[in-house]
């Protein structure tokens, strides 16, 4: 077993047992995080991904610092309650990728990821992005190369500042509503990867390049998860 999904693991008994699982890489909290400290309910070797989703108690991510190193990628999805990020710099040492999306509090302070000299990947919700703090957060961070950004339904208008961010090479978009590139009209050296949906139309592609590059995903008709894993880009 790689990978494990548990709903209300604070109501599961011996939840220990999972620590002997010498081949997991991905774990999954649905709703909660355990009773216990996740130093005894993980297994000794390093993640390659945690998530807690739908967990409406999460208010910060102490819970981290008991498996210092242990973590590569950290998805928080639907954790509208989370105040801070205090105990993600227990992983500067291992995480490269960090993701926080879904139901959110768009004003948390993302500053502590300056802390964590590993991130390449970093995936927000589009109103992240509508903030002066998050931009002078983003701005700051010199090992982010890929940004993914989630906007649903809404218009997406990518901002001007993105350009500034030091190491930023990929921007990708995910979302059924319309693409506004019109800010980053004379961008260097970016490629910026459009999701695929039939609603979806990009506006101001033409002033982007050809300093940057616009990728179109093209999906297979039919879509499977197991289609997910090849996708082509033009």
């Amino acid at each position: 077993m790689t990978d494990l999904i548990l709903n209300r693991p604070d109501l599961i008994e011996d939840i220990e047992i999972i620590s002997d699982f010498a081949s997991l890489k991905e774990m999954s909290f649905e709703r909660l995080v355990p009773r216990a400290s996740l130093n005894n309910v993980l297994p000794p070797q390093r993640l390659e991904e945690l998530r807690f989703r739908s967990h409406g108690r999460l208010v910060d991510l102490g819970c981290l610092a008991p498996i210092p190193g242990m973590v590569e990628r950290l998805t928080l999805i639907h954790c509208p309650s989370l105040r801070n990020i205090e105990g993600l710099t227990s992983q500067e040492t291992s995480l490269t990728h960090f993701s926080y999306y879904g139901q959110i509090d768009h004003t948390l302070d993302l500053a502590l990821l300056k802390e964590l000299p590993l991130l390449e990947n970093l995936q927000l919700s589009r109103k992240h992005l509508g903030t002066e703090r998050t931009m002078k957060t983003l701005r700051s961070l010199s090992s982010v190369r890929r940004l993914e950004v989630n906007h649903g339904e809404e218009l997406m208008r990518l901002p001007a500042w993105l350009r500034d961010m030091p190491s930023l090479e990929t921007v990708r978009v995910h979302g059924e509503g319309s693409v506004d590139l019109t800010e980053l009209a004379g961008a260097e050296g970016l490629t910026i990867e459009i999701a695929k949906s039939e609603r979806r139309t990009v506006i101001g592609a033409e002033g982007v390049e050809p300093s940057s590059r616009v990728a179109y995903e093209r999906l297979p008709l039919l879509f499977t998860r197991e289609h997910r894993r090849r996708r082509k880009w033009s």
